[in-house]
């Protein structure tokens, strides 16, 4: 559906054009970025996911040693002794090693889970109601 109020930018590459009676593009610019964001994070969590993040920043330490190594060489120094990168320290991979979420508290969730998923099936007490033996009928009208 077009608008008859629509515009064209002639200096946009892309020529969206800006309907002026709701200011929305029509080339759903939002949805556009909204999906350019999904997959930066895709990639991110990928990244991290797969290892490539750790192994980048191991391979970062290894050119940092390697100019250490290179420099005292140069200087006509013995070679520095090759340090262990990890946890103790290097905020970075102190920061890729953390756990998401700490282990100790998923047994509980999914057992408070498990309860409020049991409580919600117990079915409630019929509360009993008081049967008549007979019926007191008079019968048919009497005229």
């Amino acid at each position: 559906m077009r608008c008859a109020t629509a515009w064209v930018c002639a200096a946009c590459p892309t020529r969206m054009r800006l309907d002026l009676d709701n200011g929305q593009w029509h080339r759903n610019a939002v949805g556009t970025m909204r999906q350019f964001a999904a997959i930066v994070l895709l990639l991110c969590f990928t990244a991290l996911g797969t290892g490539l993040v750790d192994h980048l920043h191991n391979l970062d330490h290894a050119h940092e040693d390697a100019i250490l190594a290179a420099a005292a060489e140069a200087a006509g120094l013995p070679a520095p002794e090759p340090v262990q990168h990890d946890e103790s320290n290097c905020d970075i991979h102190a920061q890729l090693h953390l756990p998401l979420l700490a282990v100790a508290w998923v047994p509980l969730l999914i057992c408070l889970g498990l309860l409020v998923a049991f409580l919600t099936e117990i079915a409630t007490q019929l509360v009993s109601q008081r049967l008549p033996l007979r019926l007191d009928c008079r019968g048919p009208p009497v005229c």
